[in-house]
């Protein structure tokens, strides 16, 4: 069905799937499960007025910062479209505020479109985003092939006009992050490697949570703030950190490949993403 009414129907479900993901990401994942019983003790020390209100307190709204300090964060230079930009860099930088994070640069020649920071946000978002434009997807498959292509592209439109604004980067960073490393996606793709990863990320396991933060700690050479970031991602914090970090560390680990072998994990990205991304960690013996 190609109406208007068909279209508002279809963009009302794709938000559903949007809030959806966000609300199961919260309740059953490793690290929704750890802010819900963080909160939940806060909660009853409140309740009971206990005298360790001000430790919970301080232990829950380190899962609070890690949402809230992007908004604090983006500075917007020059309102630049970021698929415009040629030029992406990153930087470590500590906030008292904040803490230490790392910050995303966004330029078009020698111009400063937009710094914006990594947070939980921007993982959480980029679940959701592709779950959402995933149900656009998947509501037009079985149109006949006409109209598909027309409903298709105007899908297309719509994500690309998502990605290119500066204003919206907490949904767009890490999206755009892949998309430009992993330029052999296309958007269905990309968006199903993005959900693998955020799932991948939000459901490591203690014992990889653990070893993982060595590997990353190496690649920063900035050693004091990436100590930082080191000892929160060994308490189970950042890990958004880690999604960054498996973008760029997956992109080298394809280009030094050999052909042969880098074409046959290409190919196993586009169709089975979640299992490359375990057996890229595996392969740096920090993922169980």
């Amino acid at each position: 069905n190609t109406s208007e009414e068909a279209n508002k129907l279809r963009d009302i479900r794709a938000l559903i799937k949007h809030e959806l993901t966000h609300f199961l990401d919260h309740v059953t994942t490793e690290w929704g499960v750890e802010t819900i019983a963080r909160r939940g003790l806060l909660i009853e020390s409140i309740n009971n007025e206990y005298d360790d209100i001000e430790n919970r307190g301080d232990v829950y709204f380190v899962n609070m910062s890690e949402l809230q300090m992007h908004s604090e964060l983006v500075n917007i230079h020059e309102n630049i479209p970021f698929l415009e930009c040629d030029t992406v860099k990153h930087n470590l930088v500590y906030k008292e505020k904040h803490g230490s994070y790392i910050n995303v640069k966004f330029f078009k020649k020698d111009r400063l479109s937009c710094d914006v920071p990594l947070s939980m946000l921007s993982l959480l978002e980029a679940n959701a985003i592709s779950n959402e434009f995933l149900s656009r997807f998947d509501d037009i498959a079985h149109m006949n092939q006409e109209f598909r292509r027309i409903a298709e592209s105007a899908v297309e439109r719509k994500l690309e006009k998502l990605l290119n604004e500066p204003s919206l980067s907490e949904y767009s960073v890490l999206i755009l992050l892949a998309k430009i490393h992993f330029k052999f996606l296309d958007s269905r793709q990309l968006l199903v490697f993005m959900s693998h990863l955020a799932s991948f990320c939000l459901n490591i396991s203690d014992i990889s949570r653990g070893a993982m933060p060595e590997v990353i700690y190496r690649s920063f050479s900035n050693k004091v703030i990436g100590n930082c970031i080191w000892a929160e991602l060994s308490r189970g914090m950042s890990r958004h950190v880690i999604a960054f970090k498996t973008i760029l560390f997956m992109y080298q680990w394809l280009n030094e490949l050999e052909e042969n072998i880098r074409i046959k994990q290409i190919n196993m990205i586009k169709i089975n993403p979640f299992e490359v991304i375990k057996n890229f960690w595996n392969d740096n013996g920090r993922y169980k």
